[in-house]
């Protein structure tokens, strides 16, 4: 069998086994032991991504392996489709599982995307802690941890860096009566002050 031919057949049954998973095992994500997860609950973008990566990375290395063994297999006059049927699986679970965490990470993406609003009615970017119009705090539940990951007002601990977020949530917010904030130009404005000092924005 030419080479070309076998790796054409190689993405054939790949593609076969790829949506036979799909189609058989929906709403599940794969470990790498090959044990079934219940989908995993709600990841940073980071993460998602983070775990994305490596599993392209880990696909890739497996055409690798999987194409060297096709030759040799090709060398030695034994082109037995069986003998590879182990890296199709393999490779039909990685993208069965980069499927799963592509659609995960639209979907947070697009809540990341949904503007809120301040009581004064200012609308707020998904990651303002504070008004940019009046300086009142939002408190939605969540936290940035200093790592950058959304946690939980009520978890212990970042997920993704092991920070105490208990720590951080004690450090003071401003109260209403000084409740004061820091221009574009980076200069001090208190709540007193209806222009910056420095720079005369608003």
């Amino acid at each position: 069998m030419p080479v070309k031919s076998l790796f054409g057949k190689i993405k054939e049954n790949t593609t076969v086994v790829s949506e036979i998973v799909s189609g058989t095992v929906s709403g599940i994500i794969k470990d790498g032991t090959g044990k079934k997860n219940a989908a995993s609950g709600k990841k940073s973008l980071n993460a998602i991504k983070t775990e994305l990566t490596g599993l392209l990375k880990e696909k890739s290395k497996m055409f690798g392996v999987l194409g060297r063994e096709a030759y040799d297999l090709y060398q030695d006059g034994n082109m037995n489709m069986t003998n590879l049927e182990g890296y199709f699986k393999k490779v039909a679970e990685l993208d069965f599982n980069i499927e799963a965490l592509s659609k995960e990470m639209e979907i947070v993406e697009k809540q990341n995307q949904i503007k809120r609003t301040c009581d004064c009615g200012k609308k707020l970017d998904k990651n303002d802690k504070f008004c940019p119009d009046c300086g009142a705090k939002i408190d939605d539940g969540t936290f940035i941890c200093s790592c950058g990951n959304i946690q939980k007002n009520s978890e212990k601990f970042c997920n993704v860096c092991g920070k105490n977020i208990q720590d951080q949530l004690k450090i003071a917010a401003p109260t209403v009566e000084s409740r004061s904030r820091i221009c574009v130009c980076g200069a001090m404005i208190s709540a007193e002050q209806d222009f910056c000092g420095e720079c005369g924005r608003l």
